[in-house]
């Protein structure tokens, strides 16, 4: 973003920004030679959607985030050892069924409740491709144990 002029996915070679630290900087009468850093911002109100889901607002994304608030069959902790770090959203989906419920404030974390035994949390975070992977797991009200990985 140059100055007080609007935002813009274009850097200074009027070339699509991908990498703000390898974007053209120097647009003549500003040259932004240090690189500080970046954040990536999803406003809220962007992110949900009617279908009570959630989508990366980047187009090549494939990964939409659902839950089923009225989940019949639970999973047990015993079924949650599988789960780890880089999984895929789909994966997890896949061993797990859709969770119940979503915590989002700008990463996605989602709920499950487990049978008779607590809640298991899921932290998302996009990977270079797009995609949602397990960035942590955490169990809240285990019986008998707390367990974080």
């Amino acid at each position: 973003k140059l100055a007080s002029n609007p935002v813009t996915n274009l850097d200074a070679s009027d070339n699509v920004i991908y990498d703000p630290e390898d974007a053209d900087r120097n647009y003549g009468y500003v040259n932004y030679t240090e690189f500080v850093g970046f954040y990536e911002v999803t406003p809220l109100n962007n992110f949900y959607t009617s279908s009570s889901s959630v989508r990366s607002l980047d187009s090549s994304t494939s990964d939409i985030i659902t839950y089923s608030e009225s989940k019949v069959s639970l999973p047990q902790y015993s079924d949650t050892t599988a789960i780890g770090k880089g999984m895929l959203y789909s994966e997890v989906t896949s061993l797990m069924g859709l969770p119940q419920r979503m915590r989002t404030f700008g990463v996605v974390v989602v709920e499950y409740d487990l049978y008779h035994e607590g809640v298991m949390l899921v932290e998302y975070v996009k990977n270079s491709k797009g995609q949602y992977v397990v960035e942590s797991v955490t169990y809240e009200n285990l019986s008998n144990m707390e367990v974080i990985q």
